[in-house]
């Protein structure tokens, strides 16, 4: 039986047969097409999900702008209230205050159901510090609030207590200016004085101390993240008119 087998394999496919190699090729290639066939419409339809969705998402978004600009856009004066009434309700906070990110998001959902939705609501709070960034913490603690109001009239005194912050032994410093006697004296000689700027050129050319008299990016206080509103509300205020003008 065994030497029928290899017989009969033997004959099919021996070098005097043409035929039935080339009929199990043809065999061969056509289940390999059909299977690359089903896979490649697997692939199609995969994408073609994928791309309804996202025509789906973004018609949805922009009915919901279009439904958000046809709100009355409140006045400034009226979002100005929203912002200070949010951090008065803020327990032990006063105006010039350092703020931190999880206390200004919230205030981007008040000003969404009086008809104005912040475009750029994500770069604004990315803007204002971390509750867990080193200066915010310590300016948190009964000494660090205490050292804050000291200093939260002084141009730029959060801004110098970053630079210092980020200098080798920078944090240590920083806990000193807070906890030691005479550290707002030296905030305020640091911002307010020539001899101050000239000690903040020298910082300069020591490690991390690049641009040490220069602004940081952040939104400290409720003044800074108010003006940083005002030019978002512009910028609304502009569109809405546009859009106005091109519908009429």
């Amino acid at each position: 039986m065994h030497h029928y087998g290899t017989f009969c394999w033997w004959a099919w496919c021996g070098p005097w047969n043409v035929g039935g190699p080339w009929i199990a090729a043809r065999a061969a290639a056509r289940d390999w097409a059909v299977s690359r066939s089903a896979a490649r419409s697997r692939i199609v339809l995969r994408y073609a999900v994928v791309f309804l969705l996202v025509v789906a998402a973004n018609c949805c978004s922009a009915r919901e702008s279009k439904h958000t600009w046809t709100k009355p856009l409140p006045p400034f004066r009226a979002v100005r209230d929203v912002v200070q009434r949010h951090f008065a309700m803020q327990a032990d906070y006063k105006p010039g205050d350092i703020l931190s990110r999880s206390e200004v998001a919230p205030i981007f959902d008040q000003l969404g159901l009086m008809g104005w939705r912040v475009l750029d609501k994500k770069a604004i709070v990315l803007r204002v510090p971390k509750e867990t960034d080193f200066v915010v913490r310590i300016l948190r603690t009964e000494s660090g609030r205490k050292f804050m109001r000291q200093i939260a009239a002084m141009p730029g005194a959060y801004d110098r207590l970053y630079r210092i912050s980020v200098l080798p032994h920078g944090r240590q410093t920083v806990a000193d200016l807070v906890r030691g006697k005479g550290g707002a004296k030296f905030v305020r000689y640091l911002t307010e004085t020539r001899g101050g700027r000239n000690l903040g050129r020298m910082l300069e050319n020591t490690p991390q101390g690049n641009k040490f008299n220069e602004p940081v990016r952040f939104l400290f206080t409720e003044d800074a993240l108010l003006k940083r509103l005002n030019e978002s509300y512009q910028q609304e205020r502009k569109g809405r008119r546009k859009t106005t003008s091109h519908g009429s």
